[in-house]
């Protein structure tokens, strides 16, 4: 069984819906279970129950747990919630958690089984408490909160909850707040994911292989809020195809609706992904870089083809069809 925790208000019920959609559709035994912590305040019960339609199947499991808001009385907010700071204290709020579980945000899209994920902790030493994901502090192990595995049992025998009110009563709230005081407390007992898990698409994707790529941190670059033509980068397709296609959500939010021509830009620009990506309007390159074209778009051409293949549990090209992003997910 993989633990995956979510934090999530009624504003953010949509990404961790796609979010946990694609991490249950990369499992790849068929014994293999995830159950869903699904940490909320305020989510509306239609939403929830949309949650429970989406995510439990014979595969996986949905927890909600509602934290006690009213114990962080004075500490501020990150982007009008307070919801963030319930990770100084997850080893409370969820006590039946013994060993690693995945803290995930809701802007992350699974690109690869979280069997790999939870296989990469089996080889972290007995002493480590979270393998972060990176980030782009000075600090070469500061890792972020939004994509890293902890392992509950080490955070309890460690004293995480009162370490952390040691340091929040000892010196101003930090910048980044409960992200800042973990990675400062747990400074001796942190390690670092490979480059590839939680990476950003403003940060770091640039530097992969395809094929390295497994978890995208969508921070710095949204999928929803994006220009139209910033939706045409390739993990941002993949993360409308899954919305739109595979779950068939029947959204009311604006900020998760996209006009049927956009959409269909976004589909057929995947049979021109080469010359987008030539053009820097795709993940791989930047705008006015000085190259040969025709050996940029054949190396572009081979690092899509090897992207799809990496992530052929989650799209496969079917140039059939104007959706040029087909999946085995499609019922």
């Amino acid at each position: 069984m993989f633990d995956l925790v979510y934090i999530l208000d009624d504003a953010y019920w949509i990404p961790v819906a796609v979010s946990a959609k694609s991490a249950l559709a990369c499992l790849k035994r068929p014994e293999s279970r995830i159950r869903f912590w699904l940490i909320a305040d305020g989510v509306s019960e239609a939403h929830r129950e949309v949650l429970r339609r989406e995510l439990v199947t014979k595969r996986s499991e949905v927890i909600f747990v509602t934290p006690a808001l009213s114990a962080f009385e004075g500490l501020p907010a990150w982007h009008g919630t307070k919801l963030v700071w319930t990770r100084c204290v997850l080893n409370e709020l969820l006590p039946d958690l013994h060993a690693w579980a995945c803290i995930c945000d809701g802007d992350t899209l699974w690109l690869k089984s979280p069997e790999d994920l939870f296989a990469l902790a089996a080889r972290a030493k007995p002493e480590t408490v979270v393998l972060g994901s990176r980030t782009l502090s000075p600090d070469p192990d500061y890792f972020c909160m939004g994509f890293a595995l902890m392992h509950f049992d080490r955070m309890r025998a460690f004293g995480t909850k009162e370490k952390c009110l040691e340091h929040l009563n000892a010196r101003p709230v930090p910048a980044f707040l409960e992200q800042d005081v973990l990675n400062e407390i747990w400074r001796d007992c942190r390690e670092l994911l490979p480059r590839g898990w939680g990476v950003s698409p403003v940060c770091g994707l640039e530097q992969l292989t395809p094929e390295e790529i497994a978890c995208v941190h969508y921070w710095g670059e949204l999928p929803w809020p994006a220009k139209w033509y910033r939706r045409l980068r390739d993990v941002n397709v993949l993360w409308w195809h899954l919305i739109r296609d595979l779950m068939r959500l029947s959204v009311d939010d604006v900020r998760f609706r996209m006009s049927g021509w956009t959409y269909f830009l976004m589909r057929t620009a995947n049979f021109l992904f080469p010359l987008f990506r030539a053009c820097g309007l795709l993940s791989g390159c930047k705008p006015g870089v000085k190259l040969p074209l025709r050996p940029m778009l054949r190396e572009m051409d081979e690092r899509w083809s090897a992207f799809v293949r990496a992530c052929a549990a989650v799209t496969v090209m079917s140039p059939t069809r104007y959706w040029s992003i087909s999946t085995p997910w499609m019922p």
